[in-house]
């Protein structure tokens, strides 16, 4: 895997206390800038969404965006949280929504 990922309680909290929040069409973003040149990858998908088979499908689209679009991501910390209807979204789609989301993030710099 060309990236790391959170994996603790603190690592979360801290990019979602700190983050800039993107709100796309059925997911939301917490991108933090990083002082490394390290991408971190956090997938929060919630049993609303779905049953096991759908939030993982869910959960390998977005790392399969992720690797991807590496070159974009260096640097950040990422967590994704999808939203209810985000299974009716083609591959495609949730790929502009992200690729929007990581646009506007980078505009809006802190």
């Amino acid at each position: 895997m060309p990236f790391e990922t959170l994996k603790t309680k603190q690592d979360f909290d801290f990019v979602y206390k700190n983050a800039k929040r993107v709100y796309a069409r059925c997911f939301v973003l917490y991108l933090l800038r990083r002082q490394d040149t390290n991408f971190f990858l956090g997938l929060s998908v919630s049993k609303k969404v779905g049953n096991a088979c759908q939030r993982n499908l869910i959960k390998r689209r977005f790392r399969s965006l992720c690797a991807l679009h590496i070159s974009e991501l260096t640097g950040i910390s990422l967590i994704v949280v999808p939203k209810q209807g985000i299974l009716d979204l083609a591959y495609q789609e949730m790929q502009q929504e992200f690729l929007k989301g990581l646009r506007f993030f980078g505009k809006h710099k802190r």
